[in-house]
Parts: C-alpha cells; sequence; structure tokens
C-alpha cells in the first residue's frame, strides 16, 4: 500500500521558513505587527512551519488566521486560512472535518469572488477524494484546477501534475505516472520547492516498486527522507519510513522491514495520525504474517481497522480484510477466512472496477483534446477583442470630448446658484442651533431635577430589600458551598493506595477557602503508580470546578486508556481541558499582537513510579519537584539542562544531602503560544529518596515580620532541616511552619503539599 503526502501550497511568502529559530523570528514579529492582514499571514506562516514537526500547534495558529480573517471581513485571506486549517486535519485523517472546511472554502471562492484561490479548493478536493479511494472524482477535481489556472503558472500546474500521476498510478498505468511526476519534478527543481520535491520523490519511489524496480525505488525514497530530515517534517519522515519497509518487505528481508515500520510507528503515535495509524499497522500485520505470527498479524490488522473506520479510507480496508482472510486461512479457520475475503471483494469492487478505468482513461483523453482546443480557442478571442476594443477606444474619444465641454458649461451655471444659496442658509443655520441650544439646556434641567426626586424617594424601600435579598442569598450560597466541599473530598483518591505502594508518605492539604483550586490524585496500575499534584486557575468555586474536571479526566486517561507516561498523559489532558473549555482566541483580542490571552487551565506535575524498578518517570507543566537524596545522580548533559542540583549541610544530622530540583516544561494546561510536546525525565531511585509535590500556595504566603512572601528558597531549606525525620513529623513542622509565618495576615491562596519516601 503506497503512502505519499499530498500538501496544497496555497500562498507564496516573502520570509522563507526553515527552522525553529525562523518560528521564533515571526513570533516575534507578529507580536509586534498592528496590520490585521499581515497577521493572518503570520500566522498561516507559522501554521506552515508547525506542519513538520508538531500539527496541534499547526491546526492552533491556522484557527487564529481564520478568526482574524473572519473579523475583517476578506474573503481571500480566509479561505487561505480554511485551506491551511482543512489541511492540518486532512494530513492526520480527520477527512470529515477536512471535506467540510474545504466545501466551504468552495462556497466562497465560487460565490465571493475569490476565483484567484478557486485552484488550490479544487487540488485540496482532489486529494479528500483520492485518500477515500474516489479514484474518478479525484481525478475530476484535479482536471478543474489546471483549467482555472493561467499558462504561466508553472509551478502551480506542477502541483495537479503530481496528484494526476497518483491516480494513474493507482490504476496501475505507470508510464503515463511516470511522465506525470517526472514533468512535477523539474518544477518544484526549478523553483526549488523542496516540500513538494520531497513528496514528488516518495511517490517516484512507490511507483518504481509497482515495476519492481526495488533499486531505484530505495534510491527515491532516500533522497526524500534527505529533504523531509532538511525541512524538520515528522509526518513525511513517518512516511518514507513505511514505504522503505516496502522495500526490504519485497526483498524478504522482514526483519529489517519491521525495524522501519516501527520508526514509522514511533512518529504517528505521537502526532496521533489516523491515517499513519492505519497504514503502519496494516504494513505491521503483513510482516507478522510472513514470519508466521498469525495471531499477532490479526491484532495489529483489527488495530488498523479501527483507524480505517475513523476516516473511510477504503484502500486500508480493503487491505486489512485481505491480510486477515490469509491470517486466519493460515490458522485453518476457514469460516473466518472466507467471511473477510468476502468483504475484500465488495470493497474492491467499490474501490475500482474496470469501468471505472475506462471512464477515467477518457476524461484524461477528453481532457488532452479539449486543453489544445482551448488554447485555439483562446487565441482566436484574443484577436477578435484587440479589433473591438481600438473601434471602441476611438468612439470612445469623441464622446468623451463632446462631454467634457457640457460639463464645464453646467459646472459654471450651477456653481454661481450653489454660492448664493449657501449664504442665505448658513444665516438660518447659525439662528436655529443657537435656539436649539437654549431649549435643551432647559430640557436637561428640567430631567435632571425630576431625576433627583424619583433616586430620594425610591433609595430608602430598595436599601431595605437589598439587605432581604442579601441575607437570602448569603445563606443559599453557604449551603451550596458547603455542599460542594463533600463533593471535591468524595472524588480525591483513597490514602490506602499509597499506604499499601509506598514505604512513607504525607499530604499538607490546606484550601484558602471552603472548597480549592488544588488538587491531588493518584492511581496504582500493576507495578506502576502515578501521583500528580495540580493548581487549577483560580481558588474557591471557580477553582473546584476546574479540580473536579481535571480528576474526571485523570481518570479517563490513565485508568481507561491504560497509560502511565507521564509526557503523553499530560499531552492528552490538555487536549481534553482545551476541547471541554472550547478555549479558542477571543475575538476581541485578535487585533491586538498578543492574540493570547486565555486563562482558564490549571499548572501541574506528574510522576510515574514503577515499584519494582524504582525507576522515577516525570513531567511538569509550570510545576516543578524536589528531590533530597545521600548520593548524587548520574546525570548526562541533558539532563543537566533539566536537573538542577543544590547542596546544603544539615548540621544537626552531620551529614551532606542532595537536593534536586526538576524543572518543568514552561506552558500550562490550556491553550497557549507554546503547543510543543511535555518533557518527561527518568532517574533510578534508591531507598530512602524524599520526593516533594507542591503548588505555589505556601511560597507565596505574605507574612513574617516584614509582611513578605515565605519564597521558594525558605521552603527548600525548611524541607531539607526536616528531611531526616518521619514523614508524619514532617508534616506537622510544615503545618506550623505556614501558621507561624501567616500569624494573623489572610490566606492568599490554596496550599498542597505532598511528600513521599521510597
Amino acid at each position: 500500500m503506497k503512502r505519499f503526502i499530498g500538501a496544497v501550497i496555497l500562498i507564496s511568502f516573502s520570509v522563507v521558513l526553515k527552522s525553529q529559530s525562523t518560528i521564533d523570528t515571526l513570533l516575534l514579529a507578529m507580536h509586534q505587527e498592528k496590520d490585521s492582514v499581515q497577521l493572518v499571514i503570520y500566522n498561516i506562516s507559522i501554521g506552515r512551519q508547525y506542519e513538520f514537526s508538531n500539527i496541534d500547534s499547526s491546526k492552533y495558529y491556522y484557527q487564529k488566521a481564520v478568526t482574524i480573517s473572519n473579523i475583517i471581513d476578506n474573503d481571500s485571506l480566509r479561505v487561505m486560512s480554511i485551506l491551511s486549517l482543512g489541511y492540518a486535519f486532512e494530513t492526520t485523517g480527520r477527512l470529515d472535518s477536512a471535506e467540510l472546511l474545504y466545501n466551504y472554502a468552495l462556497k466562497l471562492s465560487t460565490t465571493r469572488g475569490t476565483q484567484d484561490k478557486i485552484s488550490s479548493v479544487y487540488n485540496s478536493l482532489g486529494n479528500l477524494n483520492y485518500y477515500r479511494g474516489n479514484l474518478k472524482e479525484a481525478l475530476e477535481y484535479y482536471q478543474e484546477s489546471l483549467k482555472t489556472l493561467k499558462d504561466d503558472a508553472e509551478l502551480e500546474k506542477s502541483y495537479a501534475y503530481h496528484n494526476i500521476a497518483l491516480v494513474h498510478d493507482d490504476l496501475e498505468q505507470f508510464e503515463l505516472a511516470i511522465k506525470y511526476y517526472k514533468q512535477a519534478e523539474k518544477a518544484f527543481v526549478k523553483y526549488d520547492d523542496k516540500a513538494w520535491l520531497s513528496t514528488c520523490y516518495n511517490s517516484l519511489g512507490a511507483v518504481y516498486l509497482h515495476v519492481d524496480s526495488t533499486e531505484i525505488a530505495e534510491e527515491y525514497y532516500m533522497k526524500a527522507l534527505a529533504t523531509y530530515e532538511i525541512l524538520g517534517d515528522q509526518i513525511g519522515m513517518s512516511i518514507v519510513y513505511e514505504n522503505l519497509s516496502h522495500c526490504y518487505l519485497r526483498k524478504k528481508q522482514y526483519t529489517s522491514a519491521y525495524e522501519y515500520l516501527k520508526k514509522s510507528l514511533e512518529i504517528a503515535v505521537e502526532i496521533d495520525d489516523y491515517f499513519s495509524l492505519a497504514s503502519i499497522n496494516n504494513g505491521i500485520a503483513i510482516v507478522l504474517y510472513h514470519l508466521e505470527q498469525y495471531d499477532k498479524s490479526i491484532i495489529h490488522a483489527n488495530k488498523s481497522l479501527v483507524y480505517t473506520r475513523k476516516s473511510d479510507f477504503k484502500n486500508y480496508l480493503l487491505a486489512n480484510y485481505e491480510i486477515l482472510k490469509d491470517d486466519y486461512r493460515k490458522k485453518k479457520e476457514y469460516a473466518k477466512a472466507l467471511l473477510y475475503a468476502d468483504s475484500a471483494t465488495s470493497v474492491s469492487k467499490d474501490i475500482f472496477n474496470s469501468d471505472k478505468a475506462k471512464a477515467i482513461q477518457e476524461m484524461e483523453s477528453r481532457y488532452q483534446s479539449q486543453e489544445q482546443k482551448s488554447k485555439i480557442q483562446n487565441l482566436e478571442k484574443e484577436k477578435a477583442i484587440k479589433i473591438r476594443q481600438n473601434r471602441l477606444q476611438k468612439m470612445a474619444l469623441i464622446g468623451a470630448t463632446i462631454g467634457l465641454l457640457l460639463i464645464i458649461v453646467f459646472a459654471m451655471f450651477l456653481y454661481r446658484t450653489l454660492t448664493a444659496k449657501k449664504k442665505a442658509n448658513r444665516l438660518l443655520e447659525e439662528q436655529k442651533e443657537e435656539i436649539e441650544e437654549q431649549n435643551n439646556a432647559l430640557n436637561q434641567l428640567i430631567e435632571e431635577t425630576l431625576a433627583q426626586k424619583e433616586e430620594i424617594e425610591s433609595q430608602q424601600d430598595k436599601l431595605l430589600y437589598q439587605n432581604e435579598e442579601l441575607e437570602k442569598i448569603h445563606v443559599h450560597i453557604s449551603q451550596s458551598i458547603e455542599y460542594a466541599k463533600r463533593i471535591q473530598h468524595s472524588i480525591l483518591p483513597s490514602y490506602s493506595i499509597l499506604q499499601s505502594n509506598l514505604n512513607d508518605h504525607f499530604v499538607f492539604y490546606k484550601p484558602k477557602d471552603v472548597v480549592s483550586g488544588d488538587f491531588y490524585w493518584w492511581a496504582k496500575l500493576e507495578s506502576n503508580i502515578v501521583v500528580t499534584v495540580a493548581d487549577c486557575t483560580g481558588h474557591g468555586v471557580p477553582g473546584a470546578f476546574m479540580s473536579m474536571l481535571g480528576i474526571s479526566f485523570l481518570r479517563e486517561i490513565i485508568l481507561k486508556e491504560y497509560i502511565t507516561h507521564p509526557g503523553v498523559i499530560l499531552r492528552k489532558l490538555r487536549k481534553e481541558v482545551i476541547t471541554a473549555l472550547q478555549q479558542k482566541i477571543p475575538i476581541e483580542l485578535a487585533k491586538w499582537p498578543s492574540l493570547m490571552s486565555v486563562k482558564d487551565g490549571m499548572d501541574m506535575s506528574l510522576i510515574n513510579i514503577n515499584k519494582n524498578t524504582k525507576v522515577l518517570q516525570y513531567a511538569g507543566a509550570n510545576n516543578p519537584i524536589y528531590i533530597i537524596r545521600n548520593d548524587e545522580f548520574l546525570l548526562n548533559e541533558e539532563q543537566k539542562e533539566r536537573i538542577h542540583l543544590m547542596n546544603f549541610t544539615d548540621s544537626k544530622i552531620e551529614t551532606t544531602k542532595h537536593f534536586y530540583e526538576l524543572k518543568p516544561d514552561k506552558m500550562p494546561i490550556a491553550i497557549y503560544d507554546n503547543m510543543g510536546r511535555f518533557t518527561t525525565h527518568e532517574l533510578q531511585l534508591n531507598d530512602g529518596d524524599l520526593i516533594y509535590m507542591f503548588s505555589d500556595g505556601f511560597a507565596d504566603q505574605f507574612g513574617g515580620p516584614d509582611d513578605k512572601k515565605f519564597k521558594y528558597k525558605s521552603f527548600k531549606e525548611l524541607l531539607l532541616k526536616n528531611a531526616h525525620l518521619p514523614m508524619d513529623e514532617q508534616k506537622t513542622l510544615l503545618k506550623k511552619a505556614f501558621e507561624d509565618w501567616k500569624q494573623d495576615k489572610e490566606q492568599v491562596d490554596d496550599v498542597l503539599v505532598l511528600g513521599i519516601r521510597i
């Protein structure tokens, strides 16, 4: 099964986008930009760069471009933004979402005067139908795309040539496919279009593999891989790894094929790409079939079917039915084999038959002849138009001369008449304005006097009524908050999980109000203990709602999806929070440089401890963790940048302890400018190691003799000073230190500190 990337190039920018430093430069320029049109172009530029490395961030910036173009009501920019967002959905296999956006772009292009973008719209709709196996419809859209382009649009035509070649490749018309690919390749090299050149190399590799030229195919795949690596295109690299596996499968080198598929799968899982996950699992199923591991092959074929059905990829539907048929035949389960054979036959007829192939061939011939005929007709029309234009120009010159003389005479007459009228009207206006000003002043004085009288008379009644209502509201709110407290405490985790699986621990939990925006949660999956501490936006009732939302999503991700990897958990939690809160760019701020003021979300630290190996995994969203131990960790250079060592000497116990701070990623669990992956740190723990997780409430508390914040330096020293004590005694001393510092001052935020001894 061949795979490719059919990106639609919508616009050419003056800025050449090549690296993260370019993204940073664009972000800086965008934050200083005030022109709305340029802001749309900046957001599309940044989104295009993130297509290669982080598709979620790509969608985020495309959505910003759509929002701004809607505000300024610019149809041309709106179509570009919508097509870009549609391509981001198409790339990860969300074809239904892409189709809605493409059809909306087509409607705008045909009804709102944006014909210059219609070629890109047709090309996008062609790609969509190609993915779904509707080859005839795909070819029709590609040919429509060519018809709308001017003769000198060489690069834009090459996009359509490449995609037409894909259709002929699938119809096994390989010579015609290679002809179109080579025609497109020349333009991509000429204009140094690396994104499309890498796609073309990938497609040429596929067609040469079909004609059994495996060595040539492998050369083209390696060219494509090298270009994708330069671009930093993760999706492209994943696709080429999978396509290289087909070369080794053809050579019957199944182990090498499997290694390339694993590389491809690792990228696809990280970016949550339905299309890739469908294709790669199908490829793994085929390799396992050849390795005679039929049960495992069936598992991966069924995984592929799940993603295939999510986005209607009929080609992979057929491929999975075929491999399942072969697996069950080898297992001698002939009833199941026959069932999948029937399903494969049915899908095959739906995707491709001889009538369709004949119709497509006729379309190709008709297109070629129409193109020649159209060129001749255009030349004849241009000649006739020039003759007619010369004749009309002569007539227009004579008419314009006569008309100009008449206008001059009439204008002189009007000028004299209007001058006299204006003088008389000016005197009348001045008198009228003076009388109106006097009347308005008198009316305003009367209205103000009456209003003041009515206000005084009603003020006493209002005060009495308001006092009664406030008393009722106070009682009702107090009862509601107390009930909310019982609900919040009911969803916090049971202490028995930590008591039965970890050596010693404590939780110091002190909400600012009755209910809290800080929460802690843990769960056990086999030998893994997952523990998290979170600080939600706000405190009191709003914070409590956010905390219950966070715990609910964590239960789904960890307990139902069975995920223990901290970085993946935080990424999935962020997606759920953004979806649940319907977070997007505030329209009223879209014209301003920041374009980002969404504050709802949470900061979080999350760890996973393997009981058997004592290996710690940690990821953080703005929240670090501390580790106190007797000896030093052996850290590599990359870890030293994110794990900070601070040495203190504890004179009371006469030993030197090592205090480590594991730094988090500087982004929250919410929508944000930076939507990158969360980093997962992994360390080997020893018995006696202490782990501390916390919110910012303790360090931010005001108090002491000078009414200042407690601060993190004092917080670290306090933890280290008591590190030799049992955990319950540490909790008692933390609580005492907090109260002694706060004294009679108001508590400024929720406080949460969780300690664990290994």
